[in-house]
Parts: C-alpha cells; structure tokens; sequence
C-alpha cells in the first residue's frame, strides 16, 4: 500500500504536466491563426495570347482578322480580375506560389465560356472553382474577334503569377 501510494505521489505531477502541454497547443494554434495573415500578390502577364480561332480562313485571317478585346483593353480587364481576384480567392484557404494559365473562350456575343485554369495542381480544387468565380463576375463582354468583318469565337489567354506570404502579426 505504502510503494502505490508513493508510485501515486510521483506519477501525478506529469498528468497534470501534459494536460498543461496540450492546452498551450491547443492556444498556441487558436493564437496563430487568429493573429496570422496570409497574403498573396498576383501579376498578370500581357499582353494576353490568342490561342485559336475557330472559323476564320487561313487567307482572311492574314488580311482582315481583329482579335477580341476588352473595352478599355487589358489593363482595365487586369484592374477588374484583381479587384474581384480581392473579393472572391480566400487568403486564408490556401496557399499559392506559381504561374497558372488560364484560357477561356469569347464567343461572338462577347461572353466569356469555358474557362480552363492549368496545371491542375493536388488539392487546388477550391481555388481553381474561385477563380474561375472571379473570371464570371466580371460582366462587362468583350468586342469578339472578327474574320472579314464578321464576329468569330476565338480563345484568349492570360498567364498568372501568384506568390503567397504568411505573417506573424
């Protein structure tokens, strides 16, 4: 009785011990992610590449082809993706650092369709839904390209850089 009293004796101070470890982990990550800050910096490359266009002649589109255009050009299209790009990518859900494609279509009414964002990445499923988001929410249609005067569906793409950075504040 006497030794598992004494056993009793030196044994309680590490339970207590690593309850007192586990609660300050447990502060220590509510502390990190209520004072840490996840930042990113995103650089849209231009000028934006024409991939394909759909039906246009190879001797027309020499001559008489336009390719499509934002209203205000690609700056004011690069201002409105990082302004919704802001808004709409959680900072805080994931972490990104690398160049993405993103290529999409412009019909012949102007509206962007089938965007596709490369190189899939593991575990980037959310980003690439919030980004392509971000692409739909801009409204204003582009001026479709044309072949001999005539407005043709055609393939744009932009080359994005995204570098992240997580702060202590």
């Amino acid at each position: 009785m006497k030794n598992l009293f004494l056993m009793s004796l030196f044994f309680s101070p590490f339970f207590y011990a690593q309850n007192e470890v586990e609660d300050m982990r447990n502060e220590d990550q509510l502390l990190l992610s209520e004072n840490g800050r996840n930042t990113f910096r995103l650089e849209i490359k231009q000028p934006f590449t024409l991939n394909k266009v759909y039906t246009c002649k190879k001797s027309d589109f020499n001559n008489n082809f336009s390719k499509a255009e934002f209203p205000g050009g690609e700056e004011a299209f690069v201002k409105q993706l990082k302004k919704n790009s802001a808004a709409y990518l959680d900072r805080n859900s994931y972490s990104l650092n690398g160049t993405f494609y993103v290529s999409f279509d412009v019909d012949k009414d102007g509206k962007m369709k089938n965007i596709i964002v490369e190189p899939k990445v593991q575990n980037a499923e959310m980003f690439f839904v919030d980004l392509k988001f971000s692409l739909l929410r801009i409204k204003t249609p582009w001026q479709p390209a044309t072949c001999a005067g005539v407005p043709v569906s055609s393939r744009v793409k932009l080359k994005l850089d995204f570098t992240s950075d997580f702060t202590d504040s």
